[in-house]
């Protein structure tokens, strides 16, 4: 599944690429293929991608069985469900897509450390250490799968970034001539006009802005 969902990504990547070419050869023009094309059709794919991570490290190989999946990805779910109620009724989060994103991250993130957890009680008992022992040779007897593990909050963190800045930013194009205001969500912003500076053997000339948010004087 991984390598299909990988596959699939490439070649939405690979069409967007030529089809300006091929839109060419074809019907004489060249339509370009532009980056909301290219963001819809990896979005889904980059969460089912995400989804797999904290799903595949959870099932045994060649040994699964419903029963052992349902005890592996029960508290794995239970967790997921909290957070997303925690989004919504504290965080005010209402956007299906930012939901989904941010469940299947809380998902990925509690199936992984219950899989390191795990291991560490497994180890605790054949051995007799202490927890912190047995983590730290639990991850250095088995460096390959739990440095996956590291590699896996990496892309959590990014997918939470990617839909954080795509989802709740806000942008504004304004031409302002000087002594103007422009609001942007809950900031205002006012122009008072170029300046020029001279620093590090250099002159510079920036535009002088005020912001205010929530009516408190940001920056001047």
């Amino acid at each position: 599944m991984n390598n299909l969902l990988l596959v699939g990504s490439a070649f939405s990547i690979f069409w967007g690429t030529v089809f300006p070419i091929v839109s060419e050869a074809v019907v004489g023009q060249k339509i370009a293929v532009g980056i909301p094309f290219v963001n819809q059709v990896n979005a889904p794919i980059g969460l089912a991608f995400t989804l797999l991570m904290g799903i595949c490290p959870l099932i045994a190989w060649r040994k699964a069985n419903f029963e052992n999946i349902a005890k592996n990805f029960l508290w794995p779910w239970i967790i997921a469900i909290v957070g997303m109620s925690v989004m919504v009724l504290i965080g005010g989060i209402t956007k299906p897509y930012v939901l989904i994103a941010y469940t299947i991250c809380v998902f990925v993130i509690s199936s992984t450390l219950q899989d390191i957890l795990k291991g560490v009680r497994v180890r605790k008992k054949l051995t007799g250490a202490n927890l912190i022992v047995s983590l730290i040779r639990l991850l250095s007897k088995n460096r390959r799968r739990y440095g996956c593990y590291v590699i896996h909050m990496g892309i959590v963190m990014m997918i939470v970034g990617v839909t954080g800045s795509n989802v709740f930013n806000s942008e504004a194009v304004k031409t302002f001539k000087p002594g103007e205001t422009a609001v942007v969500g809950s900031y205002t912003i006012s122009y008072k006009g170029l300046e020029r500076t001279s620093r590090d053997n250099m002159e510079v000339v920036y535009a002088d802005l005020s912001v205010i948010h929530n009516n408190n004087d940001m920056i001047s």
